[in-house]
This record gives C-alpha cells, structure tokens and sequence, in this order.
C-alpha cells in the first residue's frame, strides 16, 4: 500500500499514488497537494528536486528546462510546473537564445552546404522554381532589367565580343569562349 503523505489517501500501486499527486495540484479548493517533484523532495527526500537544486542548474549552471528534464529523467511539463510552485523565474525566448549562443557557439558559424546536411537540406530546397526570386511578382519585369543592365555593362566593358541572336538566346562570343545571356 503506498499512501498520500498529503491527504492520507492509500492506493494500492505506485502510480496511482503520483497520478493522485499530479492530478491533485491546482485544482483543489483549499491548496494542499503539489508538484509531483516537490512532493518528491519533500515528502521522499529527493533532493535533486529541491528548490535549491532546480535554481542552482538552471540560474548558476544556465541549462535549459530541456536539458534539466533530461538529466532528471522527468516530463518537461513536470518540471515547469515545479520551477513555476518554487517560482523560480523563467527566460524569456531572446534571454534563452542568449545563452545558448553563449552555451553552445552558434550552430552554424563556419559551416556551408558542403559540409553541414542542414544548411544543404535549406540550398536544395531553394534551388529552380522553389527560389523566392522566380514567385515574388514582377519576376519578368526583373529578369529583363537585370539581362539589360548586363548587357549594357558588358557592351561597356567588353571590346572582343559580338553578340549573335539564335532563337532568342543572346550566345556572346568572349575571345572564343562562348557564353549564353538571356
């Protein structure tokens, strides 16, 4: 028999004695359950669920409520609702991302879509049609300003070249190297 050291309640297994603790926090009338974790630390000197344990890896150390849950074996859901009874404060989204970068480097510096399958995942992804280029509007209206901007600069720079049309295509003959424009 396993019994609520709360309530006095008995239950045959162990876990109805932690759904009777889970599900009892926050909606009784007259508060006198808890978190499952704080009940462990009280109740069953857990103490790597104390208030002083939770504060001191997530404020001194700076984990993540992630990382913690991880370390402690428990559901991320369970974790904040006892840092939230102890109330200890949370981060907020750009405090959290601060101290990851912090943590752990930024993810990506340095790395290229040679050597890192996610950032090759995103330029595949983007390659063709897919571009943002080829759906914004006005991608004709673009298409033709940049072939004329580059042709005039080309006719501007380039004194060893004739273009030649052939079948719509501008083929430019650069000192024997062919190159199609548009």
């Amino acid at each position: 028999m396993h019994t609520c050291l709360v309530c006095s309640k008995r239950f045959d297994s162990r876990t109805s004695l932690e759904r009777h603790i889970g599900t009892s926090y926050g909606k009784e009338k007259e508060p006198m359950h808890m978190p499952l974790l704080v009940y462990k630390a009280k109740h069953e000197n857990q103490l790597r669920f104390s208030k002083r344990c939770l504060y001191k890896m997530y404020e001194k150390e700076m984990k993540s409520t992630v990382m913690i849950s991880e370390e402690l074996g428990v559901n991320k859901r369970t974790l904040l609702s006892t840092m939230h009874y102890y109330k200890i404060k949370l981060r907020n989204i750009s405090e959290a991302a601060k101290n990851q970068s912090d943590r752990d480097g930024i993810w990506n510096k340095g790395k290229t879509k040679d050597d890192h399958p996610s950032i090759m995942k995103y330029a595949n992804s983007r390659l063709g049609k897919n571009n943002p280029y080829y759906t914004a509007p006005g991608f004709e209206e673009r298409q033709r300003k940049n072939r004329e901007r580059f042709l005039g600069i080309h006719r501007q720079q380039c004194h060893n070249c004739s273009p030649i049309r052939a079948g719509g295509v501008y083929i430019t003959v650069i000192i024997g190297v062919w190159a199609v424009v548009g």
